[in-house]
């Protein structure tokens, strides 16, 4: 299985859903952020509204990184 994270990483997945006996016994799914390491547990009835702030989040620091750049001719 690490094979899969690892491709999953060499991606850049932004955030990795790992669904095992153990995630499930632990509360459902397991949630890894790939930008904070962090990992949580979240109820299977949370994950997709959970991934979705998620990527919100990320799409929104991607907008203010961003910086416009007049283009020329």
């Amino acid at each position: 299985m690490g094979g899969k994270f690892k491709d999953a990483d060499l991606t850049g997945m932004p955030v990795r859903l790992t669904l095992t006996t153990r995630s499930l016994d632990n509360g459902g799914v397991e949630i890894k952020d790939r930008q904070t390491g962090e990992s949580s547990a979240v109820p299977v009835e949370e994950v997709v509204d959970t991934v979705r702030e998620r990527i919100s989040e990320l799409e929104e620091e991607i907008r203010e990184r961003t910086v416009e750049v007049p283009f020329s001719s």
